[in-house]
């Protein structure tokens, strides 16, 4: 039971369902709202950029640092897939500030897990856990700051997918979430110049 609950801490409306339902059955959907960037997107540069980083986890707004690790994870592994900086220590010169706001309607969540469960599945439901992904990069006393929304799509028991996206697990859902937020904030970090520094036409190679 301890290792459930420490999947489902960034997602609060797929928490509520679970813990009335116990997770019969769960599909998660990435919402296609930010699916048109891929890291072709993005170039390489011929030095990656050191970089600390720091990562917080809100649920409507209010801390959860419970899901810090969980999130940070998440942002390690795409950063990395990048090919464009390298994490180094809090205190490194440039900086990657970032949090994560989960948007989530708890108690209707529950609601819906109370009917999934009592049915045993065969009455599904579908719950929608949003974020708001701050990103915010300092160099050199200059900061850039980006905010992109998007969500997943997660139906426990017998529930028709509500996208036509590929059926994930709930982490793996999560973690493009995050992959697709940093695409899109490396890419608009370069149109304005940001985390170019000798850069040179290297194709992605992921």
């Amino acid at each position: 039971m301890a290792q459930r609950h420490s999947i489902t801490r960034p997602f609060g409306a797929l928490l509520g369902v679970c813990l009335l339902s116990g997770c019969i059955s769960t599909k998660s959907y990435v919402d296609p709202k930010l699916n048109d960037m891929s890291w072709s997107a993005i170039q390489a540069p011929a030095q990656v950029h050191e970089v600390g980083l720091q990562v917080e986890f809100f649920r409507n707004g209010e801390r959860y640092p419970r899901a810090d690790e969980t999130a940070r994870g998440a942002f390690e592994r795409a950063l990395q897939k990048s090919g464009v900086v390298a994490l180094q220590s809090a205190d490194a010169g440039s900086k990657l500030r970032i949090s994560i706001d989960n948007i989530a309607d708890i108690g209707d969540a529950m609601k819906k897990g109370i009917g999934t469960g009592l049915t045993f599945g065969g009455k599904g439901s579908t719950v929608v856990d949003a974020y708001r992904i701050t990103i915010a990069y300092e160099h050199d006393g200059q900061t850039l700051e980006k905010s992109y929304d998007h969500a997943l799509h997660t139906t426990v028991g017998n529930a028709e997918p509500v996208t036509d996206a590929i059926p994930m697990t709930p982490v793996q859902a999560f973690d493009q979430v995050i992959e697709d937020a940093v695409i899109h904030f490396l890419h608009d970090a370069q149109a304005q110049q940001l985390l170019v520094l000798q850069m040179q036409a290297v194709p992605y190679r992921g």
